[in-house]
């Protein structure tokens, strides 16, 4: 299975009601040389910045099954910090555990959470954690975007 990658060839941008990797793509800003310097603009020729290639995440195998963590879904789209958790909260009763997402307590799974801090895989004040399926993902998208 090819890793987990964000939605568009240049960078996601949120909507404004905290759509997750489906915004609108950032507009290319041109920049043209003038007496050897970078200037907005410009009389000569104008050409794009171009985004980085979009980002690819190392999934979290957690149950036999690929998974991300709400950090890794907030810096593949691009998001503040908390966004794809809040947007989980909102879309949490809509998602299936097990199916689209695994929650494990702290208390159960205190040396993988650990772990995944040291490698940076989720934040470091991450006390419970949170696992998104590539299915539950694909909902949260749905779900985000008023689909059905």
């Amino acid at each position: 299975m090819p890793d987990y990658m964000a939605p568009h060839s240049t960078a996601s941008v949120p909507a404004a009601d905290g759509d997750i990797g489906h915004g609108s793509r950032q507009q290319e800003k041109t920049f043209a040389a003038q007496d050897g310097r970078l200037r907005p603009g410009g009389q000569t020729a104008a050409r794009p910045i171009r985004q980085p290639p979009p980002a690819v995440m190392q999934p979290i195998v957690h149950a036999n099954t690929e998974t991300l963590s709400l950090r890794q879904l907030d810096e593949l789209n691009a998001l503040p910090k908390g966004t794809s958790f809040r947007l989980f909260r909102r879309c949490e009763q809509q998602l299936e555990e097990g199916r689209d997402f695994f929650y494990l307590p702290a208390d159960e799974h205190k040396a993988l959470i650990n772990d995944l801090k040291a490698s940076g895989q989720i934040y470091a004040t991450t006390v419970n954690l949170v696992l998104l399926t590539r299915t539950g993902y694909a909902r949260m998208q749905q779900i985000t975007r008023g689909a059905p």
